[in-house]
C-alpha cells in the first residue's frame, strides 16, 4: 500500500484550519523534497465561488509557491482540503480535477464534530488511499 509521512505538528496544522474555516472547504498545499514526505504545509485562500462545496486555489497563487518552493529545494507534491460536512474521500469534483502523481489529503467529518484525515495518491486510474505515518 501506498505511504505518505506527515509530521504531528503538520497534521495539527491542517485539522486547525479546516477547524477555523468551518463551514467552508480549507485548502492548502503540500510541500516535499519527493514524493511520499511532507516538509511544509501551506495553507491557501479558497478562491470558490461555492466554498462551502468547492475549493479553488488561484493558478497564478500557485505558478508562485511552485517557484518559490523551488528555490528552497522542495515542490508541490499535493494539496489538502476539508469536506465540512462529509466523509474524507474523494468527491466526484476532487476526481474530476485530480492533477496525476499528486498526495491529497482530505479532512472529513462524517459524524460531525470529530475530523478524520486520510491520504489519497491520485493514480492514472483514480484515487488510491494512502497509509498516514508520522
Amino acid at each position: 500500500m501506498l505511504a505518505v509521512c506527515i509530521g504531528a505538528s503538520l497534521r495539527h496544522s491542517i485539522l486547525a484550519e479546516a477547524r477555523q474555516r468551518f463551514p467552508c472547504e480549507a485548502c492548502g498545499f503540500l510541500l516535499g523534497a519527493g514524493p511520499g514526505r511532507v516538509a511544509e504545509v501551506l495553507h491557501m485562500a479558497n478562491e470558490a465561488t461555492d466554498p462551502e462545496q468547492h475549493y479553488l486555489i488561484d493558478p497564478e497563487r500557485y505558478l508562485r509557491i511552485e517557484s518559490e518552493a523551488s528555490g528552497r529545494g522542495l515542490q508541490v507534491i499535493g494539496v489538502w482540503h476539508s469536506h465540512p460536512i462529509a466523509a474524507a474521500v474523494p468527491s466526484a469534483t476532487d476526481v474530476a480535477q485530480a492533477w496525476p502523481d499528486w498526495h491529497y489529503l482530505i479532512v472529513g467529518y462524517p459524524t460531525g464534530d470529530v475530523p478524520e484525515l486520510r491520504a489519497w495518491w491520485s493514480a492514472t486510474d483514480g484515487f488510491q488511499e494512502e497509509v498516514l505515518h508520522t
